[in-house]
């Protein structure tokens, strides 16, 4: 339902089988690159890709097939979106988070992981990124 006319985009992000299993995690940052957490210590560049190790790591289990996690785009120079999507594979055309010049957008994601478990983050635009760890989904 929309109240005034307008646009509609709706991106597909896969589904869950019947006997899917999910590891709550205490809220922990992975990523804040305005303070370093993570080790990024500066805004990702337009056009550039951070990559966020995530299974083995606080307290993901080693063999995480997914992770759950709310990821913000914190005070972008220009508008622009992030995708986040399993490393090793080819970026999405759709996007995950859409940003104006400045704002501070947050949406949570569901997003496969790597093979060697991590998550790449691709920035349309200049932005500080910040990750927050929610839960994962075994293999």
């Amino acid at each position: 339902y929309a109240h005034q006319p307008t646009d509609i985009v709706v991106d597909l992000a896969g589904w869950y089988p019947a006997d899917t299993r999910y590891g709550a995690a205490d809220p922990v940052r992975l990523v804040d690159t305005r303070t370093g957490t993570g080790g990024r210590t500066d805004r990702l560049g337009a056009g550039e890709t951070l990559t966020v190790p995530v299974a083995g790591a606080n307290g993901v289990d080693g063999d995480a097939a997914a992770v759950v996690a709310n990821v913000t785009a914190v005070d972008p120079t220009n508008a622009g979106y992030l995708t986040v999507y399993p490393c090793g594979t080819e970026r999405p055309t759709a996007s995950n988070v859409n940003y104006r010049t400045g704002d501070i957008i947050p949406n949570l994601t569901i997003t496969k992981l790597a093979t060697d478990g991590t998550l790449c983050i691709y920035a349309h635009q200049p932005t500080d990124i910040v990750v927050d760890l929610a839960g994962w989904y075994p293999a």
